[in-house]
């Protein structure tokens, strides 16, 4: 984890770096493969599954696999990013970063199946509502059934667990990324899932810039978002507010 955590802080400070195309391109499969040489120098449980022997053994396996699944998703994002497109970037990294940010939100509910320690940590659930949202945003819902399955999963185990809460504990965030990815699933409106009165009337839907529209289409679908905005952008409006980053 170590090793991940300063490979990822090197990726913030290299993307402030940038200055061509084809340098970028060169540090993204750089650290893809720094990434992936720490998975092959782990631990056999920490690579597969099976070959975990322990619960010590599987929360291990599940949290390297949330943190380093975000990180390559956070790694490749520029190839998303609507609002600087570059075709000089491989289309492999974009199916890298959507695959990253499946297994994100995979490995997050595998996580919570064993521990109550992914419900009340913020890294956790960002990563996972962060990548959910965007899955969301880029239409993957429509275009990938892996990533269907995982986002009806995810709002149904949020929607529970913000069920059990008091409208006092109810965080904004959270409650906003709940109700953005139910607005992201056909057929299934404000009252479909069991949130609850309360989160209705805490959350602002014109803060987060998301309006009523539930269609799903296999084109990107930006929820009210202006003409220009990155699908990064609008998740860090929903997740923070409308007014972050003004």
């Amino acid at each position: 984890m170590r090793s991940l955590c300063i490979l990822g802080l090197d990726i913030v400070q290299l993307r402030a770096a940038y200055r061509d195309s084809s340098r970028q391109v060169l540090q993204i499969i750089e650290y893809r493969d720094k990434i992936r040489d720490i998975l092959d120098r782990s631990s056999s449980h920490l690579q597969d599954p099976r070959m975990c022997r322990s619960m010590k053994d599987h929360l291990e396996y599940w949290n390297l696999f949330l943190h380093r699944s975000y990180v390559m998703a956070e790694l490749c994002r520029p190839v998303i990013n609507t609002s600087n497109p570059n075709e000089d970037l491989p289309s492999s990294l974009k199916q890298i970063c959507i695959d990253s940010l499946a297994d994100t939100v995979e490995a997050f509910l595998g996580l919570q199946k064993i521990t109550k320690f992914a419900i009340y940590s913020w890294a956790a659930l960002h990563r996972a509502l962060s990548s959910a949202l965007l899955l969301g945003l880029l239409g993957m819902r429509a275009k990938n059934e892996r990533a269907r399955k995982l986002l009806d999963r995810l709002v149904t185990v949020m929607s529970d667990v913000l069920s059990g809460l008091e409208p006092v504990d109810l965080p904004g965030p959270i409650t906003r990324s709940v109700e953005a990815l139910r607005k992201l699933i056909p057929h299934q409106g404000p009252r479909d899932l069991p949130l609850g009165q309360a989160v209705e009337e805490k959350l602002d839907t014109n803060d987060s810039g998301i309006g009523s529209s539930s269609s799903e289409s296999s084109t990107p679908f930006f929820l009210g978002g202006n003409e220009g905005s990155s699908p990064h952008s609008i998740v860090q409006s929903i997740l923070w507010g409308k007014g972050y980053g003004t």
